[in-house]
């Protein structure tokens, strides 16, 4: 029986965790037993076990303050708006715009036109000069004084003749700009347009006033006192004039120069190209060039070094605005009707024109075919996007992005990754548009 009892003694003090205790002076400890059904059952050994717990000594465990959950919860808080802080600082929203899409075949004959004309397209125009010279040494001569001479073509567009009286002035301007007077030598009458070509009719002109000043070469001549339908240019340039002591260049070399220059000035598809590129972002150029064939030779003789010999030629292109033309091929695609279209460039399609003018006379009207695959997609004007999107939930964004006609598909990245809220900033809002 004592050994019993030491090995409960034994039991009772391993099952007993080890802390920080306390000894106290033993108190009686009174034990409210409930009655159970074990209790009907006397077994000797339960007592010696009750009896060795009831005269063991009392321990009492010395809890610590409870503050650790104070802290914690505290923690939580400043976190939390910690996160809010940065989140505001490095708040950054990027919405990815993927535009509407239209493809198909198309064939369309369109009318476009140098104004705005109701139901027809505008087309625009860009012109650039090329030039090469030559300086041929010239020497001083006294020289009588003279008048230029050469003779001018005029042009009847009307559907009567018109008469130019003698002495009519006309006039042109030289390289640098100042205008010089001319008059007819005699009296001509201009005959009529027939089957949409101008009448014509040459008459020689003298300079009203002495000097080299009016030796130019080929250019247009305006009337004095203007005609409606009539259009002068130079048949030959105009020479002779002089006044005093005067440079001349050795006629030889400035023929040679003339036909060297004619010879060798040509536009090369790398000066179209180098126009191309300074044109504004929202035109596209159709392939409809003007250029001149045949260079424009003149002389200028006021330069220190000699006469210039200078060779210029013109080359016009055509273009239109990309959202007029998409908008154009929209409609024989079924896009929507107000939706912002454009047209990247003309891959796949063709365009062909009738019968143009020369270079120098640009018409007022182009007709056009366009046939082939078309490939237009829905113009994104982005600059007010984010204005509209601050401040939104990313469902409310993304709802107000779709709403446009010409968005196909918006996908919205907000930084940092637990925001739900777009800044109120406009400018950290980035706006991207895909190619679909």
């Amino acid at each position: 029986m004592k050994n019993n009892k030491k090995i409960m003694s034994d039991m009772v003090a391993v099952a007993r965790p080890k802390k920080k205790t306390i000894t106290k002076p033993e108190v009686p400890v009174v034990v409210h037993k409930q009655s159970t059904r074990s209790e009907r059952y006397h077994d000797p050994q339960e007592e010696e076990v009750d009896e060795i717990i009831e005269n063991s000594p009392r321990t009492f465990v010395q809890e610590p303050p409870r503050v650790g959950c104070a802290l914690w919860f505290t923690g939580i808080i400043c976190l939390g708006l910690l996160a809010l802080v940065i989140g505001g600082v490095i708040a950054r929203t990027e919405v990815v715009v993927t535009p509407q899409q239209y493809t198909g075949t198309v064939d369309i004959a369109t009318t476009l036109t140098q104004t705005n004309t109701q139901g027809a397209i505008r087309f625009y125009t860009a012109t650039q000069s090329f030039s090469d010279k030559q300086v041929i040494p010239t020497q001083t001569v006294v020289a009588r004084e003279s008048r230029a001479t050469g003779t001018v073509r005029f042009y009847n567009s009307l559907g009567q003749s018109k008469t130019i009286p003698a002495k009519t002035i006309i006039k042109s301007s030289t390289a640098t700009g100042v205008m010089v007077a001319y008059q007819t030598k005699t009296a001509i009458t201009v005959p009529p347009a027939k089957n949409k070509q101008p009448g014509q009719k040459d008459v020689g002109i003298i300079a009203v006033d002495v000097g080299a000043q009016a030796n130019i070469g080929l250019n247009d001549f305006v009337l004095a006192n203007p005609l409606p339908g009539i259009l002068i240019r130079s048949v030959t340039e105009m020479t002779g004039g002089a006044q005093g002591s005067d440079k001349i260049a050795d006629p030889v070399l400035v023929a040679s120069a003339r036909e060297t220059l004619g010879q060798n000035l040509s536009i090369t598809e790398e000066m179209v190209q180098r126009l191309k590129e300074e044109l504004p972002k929202d035109m596209i150029v159709l392939p409809i060039t003007f250029a001149d064939t045949v260079p424009v030779i003149t002389l200028e003789s006021n330069h220190e070094d000699g006469v210039h010999v200078v060779a210029r030629k013109a080359v016009t292109i055509i273009m239109v605005k990309r959202g007029d033309l998409a908008r154009l091929i929209g409609d024989r695609l079924n896009a929507p009707k107000g939706e912002l279209l454009t047209i990247s460039s003309l891959d796949g399609l063709s365009i062909a024109s009738g019968a143009l003018a020369s270079p120098q006379d640009i018409p007022q009207t182009i007709t056009i075919r366009i046939t082939g695959t078309a490939n237009i997609m829905g113009a994104i004007e982005t600059y007010n996007v984010p204005v509209n999107l601050k401040g939104l939930s990313r469902v409310e964004a993304r709802n107000a992005v779709l709403a446009r006609p010409e968005v196909a598909s918006v996908d919205i990245h907000m930084t940092p990754f637990w925001r739900r809220i777009l800044p109120l900033d406009a400018e950290k809002i980035s706006v991207t548009v895909t190619n679909p």
